[in-house]
């Protein structure tokens, strides 16, 4: 399966190669355009796969492996998408380990 830059990647190349088959100049000029944009999109879509791992690398280092462990569901792993399986350090929840 493609990821979401690879996918808009694949459109741009599809653009570029209808644009080298027309030949009217307005549709050429058309798919190279939305070709440009397929681009940007790529490029918007890696920076934010870049933060998103970068987001579950710190909710990592900060909760630890084996916090993570402790706190989800059986069966889930670390790789998991951060938003649907959510750990909090006890400070973030008014306890501290150190307080008791």
């Amino acid at each position: 399966m493609l990821n979401r830059a690879d996918e808009c990647r694949r459109r741009a190349d599809e653009c570029r190669r209808n644009a080298a088959e027309v030949t009217d100049d307005v549709l050429r000029g058309t798919y190279l355009d939305l070709a440009h944009r397929w681009r940007t999109m790529a490029q918007q879509a890696e920076s934010l796969e870049q933060k998103e791992e970068t987001k579950k690398a710190s909710l990592l280092a900060v909760n630890g492996e084996d916090q993570f462990a402790r706190h989800c569901p059986e069966g889930s792993t670390a790789d998991m998408d951060p938003c649907s399986s959510v750990v909090l350090p006890l400070s973030a929840i008014g306890r501290r380990d150190d307080a008791h």
